[in-house]
């Protein structure tokens, strides 16, 4: 009688599992879908004495991509006061998520909206102002920036999910993307080497300089969740390797600027003047930098301000003070990240005027 009770008991405590079992799905996937058409009914109620306006919409799918290509499905969407939840409209593009259970029924949720037409269009723009402006120059700009993304996107990366050392593979890649960009933007010329050897100079002393404060503020490059959430899954992966290859992909291309624009200031002086020494060529590729340095330097710094601006409003509303919220991991990551690159830049400009006014003096009787 005891065993029939304790069997009774189990089956009740197992029921909601074994619900959940069935309830799985076969397969869920994503695919991209058109609004045909949308009932919406507007839903007023006083909770707890404060008045709530939530929408139901009754939406009608045509599923645009996938295997179930041209099938049309219809769900409900709640709109509610959470501002991430997404108002249709009919006629709008979504990505949906859609779960597959064996009776053939079919769950949908959606995932955003499809922004994907109006991103090309923005990157055609960019790249059409870039030829008509540039015109053979900007070319080759769009050139080389094709073969940096392919490298960063189908080298870089993947090669660093393998296991790759992150700052060895980083370093690498933009040797290449160096030389590559360099050499589309001037051809293979004297100033182009000192460009090169100035970059790379300029990206050493950055990652130097972030590695030392990096260990001196106990830094684990796991400041952020996207970067505990590759170590969890990818723990093999160095995450502070991982945190200086960002640092030297970030600073590529402002220390690029930088030392071309040195190296192209030093080539024309030297063409104008022969006979220049090689003090006043060095101190003339200083003075170029100073007039650069400043721009540069304020435009890494602002581009990291810039993305954490919504942080330091929500933390001054919470009446944090700085200190405390410098003192913060993610945040002394974004400090490290842009001064290292701030400084790697500002090291590329007497490391530039040094090379190029040894390699345009050197040959001078």
């Amino acid at each position: 009688m005891n065993k029939k009770i304790i069997i009774i008991i189990l089956f009740f405590l197992l029921l909601p599992l074994i619900s959940l079992a069935q309830e799985k799905p076969d397969s869920v996937f994503y695919a991209k879908a058109f609004v045909k058409g949308i009932k919406e009914t507007r839903i007023e109620e006083e909770i707890t004495g404060i008045k709530q306006i939530t929408y139901k919409q009754e939406v009608i799918l045509k599923i645009l991509s996938g295997e179930l290509k041209d099938r049309e499905f219809t769900f409900i969407n709640e709109i509610t006061n959470n501002p991430l939840d997404i108002k249709l409209s009919q006629g709008d593009k979504i990505i949906v998520n859609i779960e597959k259970y064996k009776d053939q029924e079919y769950k949908i949720f959606i995932v955003d909206y499809y922004r994907l037409p109006g991103l090309a269009a923005l990157i055609i723009i960019f790249l059409l102002f870039l030829i008509i402006i540039g015109g053979r120059q900007g070319f080759k700009t769009v050139l080389s920036l094709i073969f940096s993304i392919f490298l960063i996107f189908y080298i870089l990366i993947p090669q660093i999910l393998t296991g790759s050392n992150p700052l060895i593979l980083a370093f690498f890649i933009s040797i290449f993307i160096t030389l590559i960009a360099l050499f589309f933007i001037s051809g293979w010329q004297k100033k182009t080497l000192i460009a090169i050897l100035g970059t790379l100079g300029g990206l050493i002393i950055a990652v130097l300089i972030s590695f030392l404060f990096t260990k001196l503020t106990y830094l684990t490059g796991l400041s952020t969740e996207e970067a505990r959430t590759l170590f969890y899954k990818y723990p093999e992966i160095d995450p502070r390797g991982v945190f200086f290859s960002g640092i030297i992909i970030a600073a590529l291309g402002a220390v690029m600027d930088v030392a071309m624009s040195i190296a192209s200031s030093l080539n024309e002086i030297k063409s104008a003047t022969q006979k220049i020494s090689f003090a006043k060529l060095f101190k003339a590729g200083i003075q170029v930098g100073k007039d650069i340095m400043g721009t540069m330097s304020n435009t890494l710094i602002f581009a990291y301000v810039g993305v954490s601006l919504p942080l330091l409003l929500l933390y001054k509303d919470f009446g944090s003070t700085y200190r405390n919220f410098i003192n913060l991991n993610f945040v002394a990551d974004e400090i490290i990240r842009s001064i290292g690159g701030s400084i790697g830049l500002i090291a590329v400009i007497p490391i530039t005027a040094l090379i190029g006014a040894f390699l345009y003096t050197k040959d001078k009787k």
